[in-house]
């Protein structure tokens, strides 16, 4: 645990880190060193240390799930540390550290390491981070990017760094109150960061959720979390099917390095964060799903046997899609959590779907299509078509890689088709497709930490240079409904956010009507 108080953060949440320290697994003895060299040759093949799946290992090994919770009243880093702890007990994968063996390929190591856990304070006010609803309909998006973590890439050597960390720094608090571990002042921001090499959005919901229930000292609501790999391993074990291809993993072409050096290195994208409450959300789905049973009178959704159904989620990326403008493809990150097909004689998992953890996602990915002479509905229901059949590609895909992999390929040499797609786009200088990603939380069964759900869900993403969504559920003292944060091209993110505002006006002037008439 450090022992000198260290400045950190920016212009957002300028903050002091008061401890820093390693937290291992409950039950797994006191934190090995640093630099140990208990690194294995291969995923899971050193003696302590779990498998990585074939998604794992084709997932990209520097990118972070992140989320950032802010609370009204502070919590307690002392039982916050101990929550963490009980936790990882379960998530053996987020306790390691990952290295390059000598081909370059990610692999774990060290188990048992544990994750990074700093405690801090901040002078920053609560309202500042958790304004008072209800919220604007489109504002800057207050990112607090390398603010709240940044600093652990800048300090370590990207092999040392855990594949879990997790901040907790108290805002308008002095350093004595949160050095104690106790928190103090008026609230705080709760961080977690979860590399992609261990895990997707749907993990870093599932280490949240076991997170708050070890804080709470309550059972979780389900069975304990299970590892994806083996499932993924029966799938990626079955032969390909003939006349078929890999749909979502391709080889990277010969040039594809060099354009992306040429994209990172590109003007960061524009931040917007849009609020859509429930109400507005209500009305977009009405809107889809009249439009829907106009434009087609089947559903080839897998939905309840409603002719035009689509998902509210469906409208909302819908509106998103028609009100960019550009002609472009449209990609959603899928989890596949409760849409795999088992394999052959294989039982369902023990633990609820949502809670396997290790990457289990794909990419739903459509066409390039002119959607503003579409309907709302008509391009919604092109967003559930490509949600079913590519979710279904899924498995395809899977054994199309192992049997590349079998052949001498290498989980390096593969690229996921968004990322190509918006790289060669870059290069030719076109629009380039939206690469959208969710976090479905469910706040009163994920984030209740001793009876405290947050009052704001703050990004911390930090620079993006691809065009990005991300969509999660606005805190219920927050209004409720979808926060959708934006990284766009500076005139496209003006647009949207006008289009919001401007559709927010007019369910607020409708509301008014209906209100006026009872």
């Amino acid at each position: 645990m450090m022992a000198t108080k260290i400045s950190r953060g920016g212009t957002l949440l300028p903050w002091d880190v008061i401890s820093e320290e390693l937290v291992a697994p409950a039950d797994g003895g006191p934190c090995p060193a640093a630099k140990s060299p208990d690194c294995g040759g291969g995923p899971g093949t050193a003696a302590g240390l779990p498998a990585l799946s074939l998604v794992d290992r084709l997932a990209a090994p520097t990118a972070w799930m992140h989320l950032a919770l802010v609370f009204a009243q502070p919590l307690d880093g002392d039982r916050l540390r101990d929550a963490l702890a009980q936790a990882l007990t379960l998530f053996p994968t987020l306790a390691c550290r990952a290295n390059q063996d000598a081909d370059g390929e990610w692999q774990l190591c060290q188990p048992n390491a544990g994750a990074m856990l700093s405690l801090g304070v901040s002078a920053t006010p609560l309202d500042s981070l958790a304004p008072p609803p209800p919220l604007p309909a489109a504002t800057p998006l207050m990112d607090l990017g390398g603010e709240l973590f940044g600093h652990l890439d800048a300090d370590q050597a990207a092999d040392a760094l855990p594949m879990l960390q997790v901040a907790l720094v108290s805002l308008g608090a002095s350093s004595g109150a949160a050095g104690s571990g106790k928190g103090g002042g008026a609230g705080c921001i709760l961080g977690l960061r979860v590399s992609h090499l261990v895990g997707d959005f749907g993990t870093l919901r599932a280490a949240l959720h076991f997170l708050a229930a070890a804080y709470s000292s309550r059972a979780p609501s389900s069975a304990a979390p299970q590892p994806a790999e083996p499932l993924i391993s029966a799938l990626a074990a079955a032969a390909p099917p003939a006349d078929t291809s890999s749909w979502n993993y391709l080889r990277q072409p010969a040039n594809f390095m060099e354009q992306l050096v040429a994209l990172v290195t590109a003007p960061p994208q524009r931040g917007l964060t849009l609020h859509f409450p429930p109400a507005r959300l209500a009305a977009l789905k009405a809107q889809a799903m009249a439009e829907g049973e106009a434009a087609e009178a089947t559903d080839a959704g897998g939905s309840p046997d409603t002719p035009g159904w689509v998902s509210t989620n469906d409208a909302l990326m819908a509106w998103l899609w028609k009100t960019r403008g550009a002609v472009t493809a449209f990609n959603q990150g899928l989890d596949m959590r409760g849409r795999l097909p088992l394999p052959p004689g294989q039982a369902a998992p023990a633990a609820s779907p949502r809670w396997l953890y290790g990457n289990l996602a794909t990419s739903a990915f459509t066409p390039d299509l002119d959607v503003s002479t579409m309907s709302l509905g008509a391009v919604a229901r092109v967003l559930r078509r490509t949600v079913v059949s590519d979710a279904a590609k899924f498995p395809v895909d899977l054994a199309h890689v192992a049997a590349a992999l079998a052949g001498g390929a290498r989980c390096s040499q593969f690229v996921i088709l968004p990322v190509l797609r918006i790289v060669e786009a870059a290069a030719a200088g076109r629009p380039a497709p939206v690469m959208v990603s969710q976090c479905a939380l469910d706040y009163t069964a994920d984030a209740d930490f001793a009876g405290q759900l947050p009052v704001a869900a703050v990004p911390t993403f930090g620079r993006m240079v691809i065009p990005i969504a991300h969509s999660q559920p606005a805190p219920p003292a927050a209004g409720g409904g979808v926060l959708l944060h934006l990284w766009l091209p500076k005139e496209q993110a003006h647009e949207l956010a006008m289009a919001a505002q401007t559709a927010a006006a007019q369910v607020a002037a409708a509301t008014k009507e209906i209100a006026s008439g009872l």
